[in-house]
């Protein structure tokens, strides 16, 4: 075999072992007990209800797992898919519960459009501008080239339809390091004209959709821009693997959250939030407090959770970004109101 068992072993003997032992055993299935075990539609700390994901295959694991919701050595699971061996996802804490079947052979549902939704953070893209990049070839390479001898990995590669920029994404930590190189190893081209700039985002994140159903399914990329759209989210970059298995969105990360929630609500009906800041609470801004506290149940049977996050009036708020109840917020706000300052709106 051409894997290097004593560097697998270094980065998860303990994975690769025991696919060693299961194929000597021949056995069927391998059980990986978890915290939160299973994956889901989306991560849980931005979508409460993600819904647990029962099948997956192992080439939608390798997607799941570059962006850390599992951390399964590539090698070793392609040493489970190869062997023909399933392997289940559990939760440690509750054993009883359902698990993730990672299978050569998962069961697709056909009305289900994408698999799930992940994300990374820390990200950088860098753009190398310029008529050099379209006049000679070998510009890019020596581009990737550069990155390569830093040894960074680089994370999604994009380029301009006039083909005078590339952008691609890397670790936030090597943004620096890349540009001064680039910037010394293209300093002739600068001098010269043929390159114009070299720009980096920082504060960036990555959305991954991610399923092996896309490839037979017109229309998934479109209803995901369009849903980022909706929520006023500038999309920095696009990439789409040959696979069709994945489409990435780089987005700011201030804008992750209300992304992930909404792309969520869209493809899976996860709960949405939507907050409400009330400015006046006299006779009509109290009526509306009481229809949407009676209204709220009706609201959640069609995924939306009406959450009031600020009350006002003159001088004084209320704020709780987690929710203020309705049913005792006269009181709270006569207790714990504050003098009336915009900066501590969060919007």
């Amino acid at each position: 075999s051409n894997i290097k068992i004593s560097e697998i072993l270094k980065k998860s003997g303990i994975e690769y072992t025991c696919a060693l032992i299961s194929a000597f055993l021949n056995i069927k299935y391998v059980d990986y007990y978890i915290p939160n075990g299973g994956i889901y539609t989306a991560p849980k700390n931005i979508v409460k209800d993600a819904k647990l994901i029962k099948w997956l295959s192992f080439d939608e694991l390798c997607e799941f797992s570059n962006l850390g919701i599992m951390d399964v050595n590539h090698e070793t699971a392609s040493f489970f898919k190869q062997k023909n061996i399933e392997i289940r996802i559990n939760d440690i804490l509750k054993i009883e519960n359902p698990s993730t079947i990672i299978s050569n052979n998962p069961i697709y549902n056909k009305n289900e459009l994408i698999k799930g939704i992940t994300y990374q953070e820390n990200i950088a893209i860098i753009s190398v501008t310029g008529v050099l990049i379209k006049r000679n070839s070998s510009a890019v390479r020596r581009i990737f080239s550069t990155v390569a001898d830093l040894e960074v990995s680089i994370l999604f590669i994009s380029q301009s339809s006039s083909e005078q920029t590339v952008s691609f994404g890397i670790n936030l930590c090597y943004a620096d390091l890349i540009y001064q190189k680039l910037l010394s190893v293209f300093r002739f081209e600068f001098e010269q004209l043929l390159l114009s700039a070299i720009e980096v985002s920082k504060n960036v994140c990555i959305i991954l959709a991610i399923g092996n159903n896309m490839d037979n399914n017109r229309g998934i990329a479109g209803k995901i821009f369009s849903a980022i759209a909706s929520r006023n989210i500038n999309v920095k970059s696009i990439s789409q693997d040959s696979n069709e298995r994945s489409i990435s969105i780089a987005i700011d990360k201030k804008d992750l959250e209300n992304a992930v929630q909404y792309l969520s609500h869209v493809f899976f009906n996860t709960m949405l939030d939507i907050e409400i800041f009330l400015f006046g609470i006299g006779t009509i801004g109290s009526c509306l407090l009481n229809i949407i506290k009676n209204q709220k149940y009706q609201f959640l049977q069609y995924g939306y959770n009406l959450k009031v996050i600020g009350i006002s009036r003159s001088k004084v708020m209320l704020i709780d970004n987690k929710g203020i109840e309705l049913s005792d917020w006269r009181n709270r706000f006569d207790h714990e109101a504050v003098s009336f300052d915009c900066s501590n709106i969060d919007y």
